[in-house]
């Protein structure tokens, strides 16, 4: 591609975000007074009765994801980033139609996390790594997802994200995800369930990480300057039912992942290993239709 070409896109690219960027802070604090002036009114009535742009699937990244409190008195508002209303609690998941272990093979490596960063995180629950080496990389693998919301069943893409298939395999049969539930909800702009972190905080991981695998294209590229100017958005390269894997980076994956609900654009940073079933892919479009919710005391405070 001619480097001039180039530099357009990249600069469409940046004006793009930038003006996302503008847009998401603008419904912030749109937000953040709507829950003033509704706590206000609540006062006055009752007496006294008391998303980084679009790079909002983040695992382990430092900022915690707005969680339930669990203090009785606490009011919940509305957010369109926040813990889903309507919870999906994981009874158990496993491996129920494995691939096949002798129809060819990739190198996987899994790195283990440094001692500082498990000192400074206690959400992370170490059940071991899987063995780095040949792991199965061809086909397909199904897990079964017991849910209080349903079953849901996940096809695992083995052929093209086999290191991430082995992962999910091993954490599986340790019984990882049993008893977690899915932390986070986004519903305005990008629209995704977050699940995998048994800490329930979105900064829980499983004490190993390793590398990215079959990343989609970064439709953002595609836009000229003047559809950029224009504010048009980018084609959704995250279609409805998919899996991928959150992250804090390149090469941080762990055992955080999201599926996504309605067609959606992300950055083209976060691994895709596999599809939710029809069945699975309603039941969380219900959810979704619940919506999201965080303490209001988080919501009236600047959010990062």
């Amino acid at each position: 591609m001619p480097s001039s070409v180039r530099q357009q896109r990249e600069a469409a690219r940046a004006k793009l975000e930038a003006r996302m960027a503008e847009k998401a802070a603008a419904a912030k604090r749109t937000r953040r007074t709507q829950v003033i002036l509704a706590s206000v009114l609540a006062v006055l009535l009752v007496g006294g009765i008391g998303f980084l742009l679009y790079k909002v699937i983040d695992a382990n990244s430092g900022e915690e994801t707005p969680v339930a409190d669990d203090t009785p008195d606490e009011e919940m508002v509305p957010a369109g980033d926040g813990s889903p209303v309507e919870p999906v609690d994981i009874t158990t998941l496993a491996v129920s139609d494995p691939a096949a272990a002798d129809a060819g093979s990739a190198e996987c490596a899994y790195v283990p996390a440094g001692e500082e960063e498990r000192a400074g995180n206690p959400n992370i629950v170490d059940v071991g790594a899987p063995e780095d080496g040949p792991q199965p990389a061809t086909g397909t693998q199904t897990m079964t997802v017991e849910t209080n919301q349903g079953t849901l069943e996940f096809e695992l893409d083995t052929t093209n994200a086999p290191c991430t298939a082995a992962s999910f395999t091993h954490l599986a049969a340790q019984g990882y995800f049993d008893g977690s539930t899915c932390h986070r909800l986004t519903t305005e702009g990008i629209f995704v369930l977050q699940c995998g972190d048994p800490s329930g905080t979105g900064m829980g991981g499983p004490g190993y990480s390793f590398g990215n695998e079959n990343e989609p294209e970064d439709t953002a590229a595609d836009l000229t300057e003047d559809e950029a100017a224009a504010g048009e958005t980018p084609a959704p390269n995250y279609p409805a039912g998919t899996l991928a894997m959150a992250n804090s980076g390149p090469d941080t994956n762990g055992s955080q992942f999201f599926i996504v609900y309605e067609d959606t654009y992300l950055p083209a940073d976060y691994t895709i290993f596999g599809q939710i079933s029809d069945e699975g892919l309603e039941t969380v479009r219900t959810v979704a239709e619940a919506g999201a919710e965080v303490p209001a005391s988080s919501q009236q405070m600047p959010m990062g």
